[in-house]
Formats: C-alpha cells, sequence, structure tokens
C-alpha cells in the first residue's frame, strides 16, 4: 500500500495504491442446486483461482466555493474475476444442461464517489451524494452484471440544536449495460423518489424520529432487484410503496 498526502489549508488530496487477492466463496467452489428445470440448477466450481485486484484510488477533500466537497475516483484492474455463465450462454437452449456456473475471467471495474454540502445558512443545509460504477468483462468483451447506474441523493434539511426535518430525493440513472444472460433482468429504467423526515429529542438523552420513505408511492425498481416470478406485470421485484417509519433511541 502506498498512500501520500498533500495538506494545505484549503484541502486534502490523497492516492492509494493497492493489490489484493480474494479467494472464492463456499457458493463458488461447492454450492450445488438441483431443479427438475435445467436453467434454475446452480453449480459450483471447485478448480476457480482467486481474484487479485491492482486498485488505485485518488480522492480529494476541501472547500470549493463555499461547498464542502468530498470525491474520489478509483480504477481496479482484477485478474480471474469470479462470474457465472450458462452453457448455453444466455439462449436457453432445451438439448444443453443449462445450469448456473462459475468461472473466471479478466475485468475491470473504474467509477467515483462525490459529496457536496453547503451549509446555506446556520441552521438550513443542503448534501448531494452522487457514485458511479461502470465494469466490464474484457475476457468476453461484455458489461460485468450487476453493476448499478448512476446513483444518490440530494436533501435539504433545516436543523437546531434539538430538532431536525427535511426532505430527500433519492434517484438513479438508467441502466443500459446490463448482462441478461444469468443475473441481470435487463435494462432498468431510471427513477426519482422523494423521502421527508423530522427529528426532536424531548430531554437531552432520548432522540424520536420519524418519516416517509417514498412519499409519492412511486412503483420502481432498482437494476439489482431480482426478476419477479409472481407479478407478471412487473419484470422485477419492486422497491416497497410509501412507507412510514419511526425510531426512539
Amino acid at each position: 500500500l502506498n498512500d501520500e498526502k498533500f495538506k494545505n489549508n484549503l484541502a486534502v488530496n490523497n492516492i492509494n495504491f493497492s493489490i489484493n487477492e480474494r479467494a472464492p466463496d463456499a457458493n463458488e467452489l461447492f454450492h450445488a442446486k438441483n431443479n427438475s428445470t435445467a436453467m434454475m440448477r446452480h453449480v459450483g466450481n471447485p478448480n476457480l483461482s482467486s481474484e487479485r485486484h491492482m486498485t488505485i484510488e485518488v480522492g480529494y477533500e476541501g472547500m470549493l466555493m463555499g461547498n464542502h466537497i468530498t470525491g474520489s475516483v478509483y480504477y481496479n484492474d482484477v485478474d480471474d474475476y469470479v462470474t457465472t455463465y450458462r452453457v448455453s450462454d444466455g439462449t436457453y437452449d432445451n438439448s444443453v444442461n443449462d445450469a448456473r456456473v462459475y468461472k473466471n475471467v479478466d475485468a475491470t471495474i473504474w467509477g467515483y464517489e462525490l459529496s457536496v454540502q453547503n451549509n446555506i445558512t446556520n441552521n438550513l443545509s443542503t448534501t448531494l451524494n452522487i457514485n458511479y460504477t461502470h465494469g466490464d468483462d474484457d475476457t468476453q468483451n461484455r458489461p460485468l452484471p450487476q453493476i448499478m447506474p448512476l446513483s444518490g441523493d440530494l436533501s435539504l434539511e433545516y436543523q437546531t440544536g434539538s430538532v431536525n426535518y427535511g426532505i430527500r430525493a433519492n434517484f438513479a440513472d438508467t441502466q443500459d449495460r446490463f448482462d441478461s444472460r444469468v443475473l441481470d433482468t435487463g435494462r432498468t429504467g431510471g427513477y426519482t423518489v422523494y423521502d421527508v423526515y423530522a427529528g426532536f429529542e424531548p430531554t437531552a438523552n432520548v432522540r424520536f424520529t420519524m418519516g416517509v420513505s417514498n412519499l409519492t408511492d412511486k412503483r420502481y425498481a432498482t437494476h439489482l432487484n431480482t426478476s419477479n416470478s409472481i407479478d407478471s406485470t412487473a419484470d422485477r421485484v419492486d422497491e416497497p410503496g410509501r412507507s412510514f417509519w419511526g425510531s426512539l433511541i
């Protein structure tokens, strides 16, 4: 690990370089699930090699035009990345054993994270969080499965010593880079949903928080959600609709 930091009165920059390995887990090596339908079978591969990750990351934290900014950009070159495939390569040919199995491929994963906070007044602030990941299966020249698109949240919050309340927009872009041969259901549409929340401290040691998630009761699903075999009107399992919650600590 090589970590070099440059500090001044405005910002902290860092560069990290790492090399690490991940051994295949028990499911990837030995899991065996039989089913009368070939495509529902799941078979491990005891001959898998360990993944080897070589990663470089550049980060920044500081003030820019009155905003507190934290961000990083990373690039990860992976040898022997463990991924899944089917014998028919997604054609679901009934003449072959189309079980879900594992293999090693070379892959490239890169992305970025960004957080921007601005104090509009002493009590009112806004925060933007964004993250993005791009994954490629270099061996088969196709996108890696189960990669979220650009997503994040934007919040506006009012806070005093004992009370806070705010609104938050959670969003994701359309994901049209997918591999539907095994894990991905297909293209995923973008969405924006809204949450509202409030909290107060009736005493110094007690805090009550409550809120409403998905305020407009929007129907949506994230790219990582599994396919929906129950509801014929949906291609994957939806996220919860309007939900009310509270906590006392």
